[in-house]
């Protein structure tokens, strides 16, 4: 008899990833960061956040996609976390820039913006971390 064991491992992420605010969240549906690396957009209860400029490299493109590919991730509500296949990129050019410390929160999501990384999660607990230097799913 084979018997299996599941260990979860939780992400390792910089102290201070999950804190809240200092601040009232903010309820804005597309924002970008100091610098403007990073914009989000909020639409039809998912986030997705584009990198303009990125060190890291992203997963394998799958056959699926034939669009562009590695620069954006999107949190579905309901679901995981995921890079996204083409679409329209994040903010709008008027887009709010969100200071560090802030966070955005539109319907069960939030973005919090933090000096190391934009990190956007559901209320399921599900969400990314993204940022010039990497990217985190989880």
């Amino acid at each position: 008899m084979t018997h299996y064991v599941t260990k979860t491992v939780a992400p390792e992420v910089p102290n201070g990833a999950f804190l809240p605010a200092k601040h009232q969240a903010l309820a804005e549906s597309s924002f970008t960061v100091a610098g403007g690396n990073v914009a989000c957009t909020f639409a039809a209860g998912n986030v997705r956040c584009d990198v303009q400029q990125r060190s890291w490299v992203p997963p394998l493109q799958p056959a699926s996609c034939s669009s562009s590919w590695g620069n954006a991730l999107i949190l579905h509500g309901t679901g995981a976390a995921a890079f996204a296949c083409g679409g329209t990129p994040g903010a709008s050019a008027d887009a709010r820039v969100v200071p560090d410390g802030w966070d955005d929160t539109v319907g069960k999501i939030t973005c919090q913006v933090r000096s190391f990384a934009v990190d956007c999660f559901s209320a399921s607990g599900r969400g990314f971390i993204v940022s010039r230097t990497g990217y985190l799913i989880y």
